[in-house]
């Protein structure tokens, strides 16, 4: 079965709200005298993901549509352009793009996630606010 990929008609997270905390793939083990020991675990440890959209009422129906439909109200992974990474320029040095002839190399870089818990919306305007949180699979 293929992996689904997140909807181009919606967008990627806005800054505000962004947050992005590094998991911890370690296992603390306590013994009776001394300091706590770590040691690695067995499986990949998951970064956690706050995400905020502000959408349409179009696209609040695609994200519902998305995480219900798709993703089987959250129960399955999927792929989504790296916030903040996807489609930027690599740089030579600040503010110098690399080139290939005339043209600057953008980095490619695509997450694999699942959704945890259900999408919540909340009305601005005209608008929504949908705001969610991600396990990033590293």
């Amino acid at each position: 079965m293929a992996v689904a990929q997140w909807p181009s008609q919606l967008p990627l997270p806005e800054r505000e709200g962004f947050e992005y905390q590094l998991g911890d793939p370690r296992e603390r083990f306590d013994p009776e005298r001394g300091m706590p020991m770590y040691g690695m675990r067995y499986s990949r440890s998951f970064d956690q993901v706050a995400m905020v959209l502000t959408v349409d009422d179009s696209g609040r129906a695609r994200l519902m549509q998305f995480w219900t439909d798709t993703l089987k109200r959250g129960a399955r992974a999927f792929a989504m352009p790296g916030p903040g990474e996807h489609g930027r320029g690599i740089l030579v040095s600040p503010g110098v793009p690399l080139l290939a002839g005339t043209v600057p190399i953008l980095i490619s870089r695509s997450w694999l996630c699942v959704i945890q818990g259900a999408p919540g919306f909340r009305a601005v305007g005209v608008r929504w606010r949908a705001s969610f949180s991600l396990a990033r699979i590293r």
